[in-house]
């Protein structure tokens, strides 16, 4: 989970309206586990024009940029997901969720498997 600004939910709108495909740039941490990823997206007082926002990442097979650290972690309970730079994604869909008087909006990602030799190849 994570707060971000209605500029950045609208840039994940454009990119779903456009089945465009995003990049991560950054390192990313995540979590398997709803609850605490519902933590982090949770807003402080004082957060005007900030959105509580979930993004579901789905992956249809191995992902080698994508790293189960939650053994390596210092915080184990939050079942860790650490995803790489370069990590390419698709925004399937985007849904407005209300609960306890707190809107959230829950992102959904599928990952675009690349293979090694596809990098190499269209460096050509």
């Amino acid at each position: 989970g994570m707060i971000m600004s209605f500029d950045d939910l609208r840039a994940y709108q454009w990119a779903h309206e456009h089945a465009a495909i995003i990049e991560t740039r950054t390192f990313q941490s995540t979590s398997k586990d709803r609850a605490v990823a519902f933590a982090f997206s949770d807003l402080p007082p004082g957060y005007n024009n900030q959105l509580s926002v979930i993004i579901r990442y789905k992956f249809t097979q191995i992902c080698p940029t994508a790293i189960d650290i939650h053994n390596e972690s210092q915080f184990t309970p939050e079942d860790e997901v650490l995803l790489l730079p370069f990590t390419l994604f698709r925004v399937t869909s985007i849904k407005e969720r209300s609960s306890d008087e707190v809107l959230r909006y829950e992102i959904t990602m599928q990952n675009i498997p690349v293979t090694p030799n596809s990098l190499w190849a269209s460096s050509r």
